[in-house]
């Protein structure tokens, strides 16, 4: 698919592999069997953005702005400025890759099976980690260099004996942190310990790397994230990639620094320093540049917040995903609606409802929304007491549905996509018995944890929330040709019906 993506970008800006390949400082030959889709799309896509901006700037002529945008962004106006539309290609490019919608599998995964986290395990053990206790810092020299410098760093923290917050940035390829196993085993305790004696750490990550292996990265971290200890923040701009930088900043204590020219190699000096004028100078830039990035997702606990994320999302028009193991609030009818709010004793579930209503019923007559519903368990249904999943989100505990309201609902569903072409429905037993998603294309994605404790990310992010739709818009298409057939929605009422 890249390969064909490539070769429109191509022929619609007459480029010749030479051209594109000086642009973007690669061999012509790589160009071509990039073209042909000899060669995949490699891992590490450093070059994505300086390629992005290289399109933009050859579409010049209105005829080629018209027929980049009916390709890449049907629908919408091409943007105006290049570094949107540089932006908008490089989207485009690695949209679809498996390697991202299996990452956002994982992702989700992560979310459905997240449990308070011993984030502990293994710092302070009986393993065997010596620490030094550097107090001169100084000058390190190649990849072997960089990684003493970054354990000595670590190691000046853990000997200080005191939390202190502790400040992460580094934009070079991430193969200088996976080369050596030792290494890692090394810095993956450090990190542990920092965190356990009480550091609090704020993480700069550098998008340009693949998104694959950004989400694969936060889902491994995202039970340390919901504890408030690591916060994640991104440059939401485009950078060329060229002049790399890695600084990291202990309070009041050290400060690492390296500047390279497309990367760390042999030649790589690394600077580590305890001079306290030269760490502040150092923590100065580290947050001059955090002025100009954004959180990487918002971690919600409180339901006021959650509440009010649904309703700002749902102002800004786009086409829309939502699963979940409960039918969308909207779709629920009044009377049913009213008896699970008197039942529980407290009607914010209407007042979702009335709110959200007539937006979705605008935003239908334009745009495209997308439900998949989860199938409740047989205890659920024997119990006659079915969860309405937002509910906990929002604070209400004990919201359930009977069986003969939540058949109820599903009727009314069917009677709803009638009613509404462009509202499309399917029943799955694909979707986590835990989950809310929430995904609307361009705009933003939450996914939600409901039972206890409850919790919901959201994420703005462009490129994850691209690949979020794109997984979205696969689940939905393989259901459709997969389960409809097994769980349609006669069946599932029948099976209301006659199991219990």
């Amino acid at each position: 698919m890249f390969a064909q993506k490539l070769d429109f970008l191509m022929s619609l800006t007459n480029t010749h592999n030479i051209e594109l390949a000086q642009a973007i400082d690669v061999d012509a030959s790589a160009i071509s069997r990039l073209r042909s889709g000899k060669r995949k799309l490699p891992k590490t896509q450093d070059f994505l953005p300086t390629m992005g901006a290289f399109f933009a700037k050859q579409l010049i002529n209105e005829y080629q702005k018209k027929t980049a945008a009916d390709t890449i962004c049907p629908g919408k106006p091409w943007p105006d400025d290049a570094e949107s539309a540089a932006e908008q290609i490089c989207l485009w490019l690695v949209k679809g890759n498996e390697n991202q919608l299996s990452s956002v599998e994982t992702l989700f995964s992560s979310v459905s099976e997240l449990s308070v986290p011993d984030i502990f395990a293994g710092a302070f053990s009986s393993e065997a980690h010596e620490i030094s206790t550097p107090t001169t810092g100084g000058l390190y020299y190649g990849i072997a260099g960089v990684h003493q410098a970054v354990l000595d760093f670590f190691d000046a923290i853990l000997a200080s004996g005191k939390p202190r917050n502790v400040y992460l940035f580094s934009d070079e390829d991430t193969r200088w942190m996976s080369i050596d196993p030792q290494f890692v085993n090394k810095w993956n305790w450090r990190f542990k310990s920092i965190i356990s004696m009480g550091c609090k750490v704020k993480i700069i990550h550098n998008t340009t790397r693949p998104l694959d292996d950004m989400l694969t990265v936060i889902a491994k971290w995202l039970p340390i994230y919901t504890t408030g200890t690591v916060e994640p923040y991104y440059y939401p701009k485009i950078r060329d990639g060229v002049y790399r930088r890695t600084l990291f900043v202990a309070d009041d204590l050290a400060a690492l620094h390296t500047s390279t020219i497309d990367g760390l190699d042999d030649d790589a000096l690394v600077h580590l320093l305890f001079e306290p004028q030269a760490v502040s100078a150092l923590k100065a830039e580290y947050f001059n540049y955090l002025k100009l990035c954004r959180p990487m997702f918002e971690i919600v606990y409180d339901s006021e917040r959650y509440l009010k994320l649904l309703i700002d999302y749902d102002k800004t028009p786009a086409d829309y995903y939502y699963a979940s193991y409960s039918p969308s609030i909207y779709t629920m009818p009044l009377p049913v609606l009213d008896r699970i709010c008197y039942r529980s004793g407290d009607y914010r579930l209407m007042e979702l409802r009335e709110g959200l209503s007539d937006r979705v019923q605008s935003r239908l007559e334009n745009l495209k929304s997308f439900e998949l519903i989860g199938i409740p368990s047989a205890q659920q249904i024997a119990k006659n007491a079915i969860p309405v999943g937002i509910s906990s989100l929002l604070g209400i505990p004990g919201c359930y549905y009977t069986c003969e309201e939540y058949a109820a609902h599903l009727q009314s569903i069917s009677e709803f996509a009638r009613e509404h072409p462009n509202y499309r429905y399917a029943i799955s037993d694909s979707i986590a018995a835990n989950t809310i998603i929430n995904c609307k294309d361009g705009v933003g994605a939450i996914l939600s944890k409901c039972d206890n404790p409850s919790v919901s990310f959201a994420f703005d992010q462009s490129m994850a929330v691209d690949a979020f739709s794109a997984y979205m818009r696969k689940l939905f298409s393989g259901t459709l040709t997969a389960y409809n057939l097994k769980y349609s929605l006669s069946d599932l009422m029948r099976r209301l019906k006659y199991s219990r």
